[in-house]
């Protein structure tokens, strides 16, 4: 079987300036190649499907713009703000952008602004933006499991028509796990509820070594308690009324807690 494939009749646009103010403009399915745009604004334009490389639009404002399907490479858009713009099924590689686009310009729905969030996370660590890469990953997180919790609680048409039967058990697989990982240590991303995780299992080590104890929660027992529980928790001190598998599991747990801290440590400084 042969399929006679047609052209997509995609126009080239090269080593071109924008002169002033454009409106209205039709630029879909186009390749734009080394424009150069500076304090210059676009207002309802379409660049569907476009792919822009090289591009250098400092300054430039773009008001409810369209960018689906369209491809940002090797491009400075350095200052441009985005007003209104859709950006669905966007990618961006190696593209100077800045980070206000995923707060003016996210899509709407959770399954597309996880891509846009991934897209440019890829590219603002090309450019070395570790702060935008970490912002990105925020929202992406965010993202996921607003998705995953849809995709097997959700009553909304499109979520149930997707997820059925086995797959919707397998989503709420995936949200348990996602949600359980964010409340442990945000997924990695969030050094204070590893902190706040670290002290409540200190905090139930504490409460076991009192229930353990022949005359439980006094005040002078429960200090005690609280000032060996690290020792316990790092294997350092072994007391007698504590079984031998029972120190083995608390410590177990203490040091994965501790490799999750310094896994998110290194996460952090590894994108500087």
């Amino acid at each position: 079987m042969t399929v006679d494939l047609k052209s997509s009749k995609r126009n080239k646009r090269m080593d071109q300036a924008v002169p002033e103010d454009i409106e209205g403009v039709d630029f879909s399915n186009c390749e734009i190649v080394r424009i150069v745009a500076k304090n210059k604004k676009f207002t309802k334009c379409n660049f569907q499907n476009s792919n822009m490389i090289a591009a250098y639009m400092r300054n430039c404002v773009f008001d409810d713009c369209s960018f689906v399907g369209s491809t940002f490479k090797d491009s400075n858009l350095r200052g441009s703000l985005f007003v209104g713009c859709r950006f669905d099924y966007a990618r961006f590689s190696n593209t100077i952008i800045d980070r206000q686009i995923l707060a003016s310009s996210m899509p709407s729905t959770e399954n597309l602004q996880q891509d846009f969030a991934r897209e440019l996370r890829g590219n603002f660590r090309d450019i070395s933006d570790a702060e935008g890469v970490n912002k990105a990953i925020k929202l992406e997180l965010e993202a996921t499991l607003v998705h995953h919790y849809k995709a097997w609680k959700s009553k909304e048409s499109y979520y149930r028509r997707k997820y059925k039967g086995r797959d919707r058990f397998y989503e709420f697989l995936y949200w348990l796990k996602f949600k359980t990982f964010d409340i442990l240590w945000g997924n990695g991303e969030s050094i204070f509820k590893l902190c706040r995780s670290i002290f409540v299992f200190l905090i139930s080590v504490c409460a076991l070594d009192q229930m353990i104890m022949v005359e439980p929660f006094e005040n002078s027992d429960v200090f005690a308690s609280l000032m060996v529980a690290p020792e316990i928790v790092f294997n350092i001190h072994h007391p007698e009324r504590y079984s031998s598998h029972l120190i083995a599991i608390i410590a177990f747990c203490g040091y994965i807690l501790i490799s999750l801290f310094v896994a998110a440590i290194f996460r952090k400084i590894s994108r500087r």
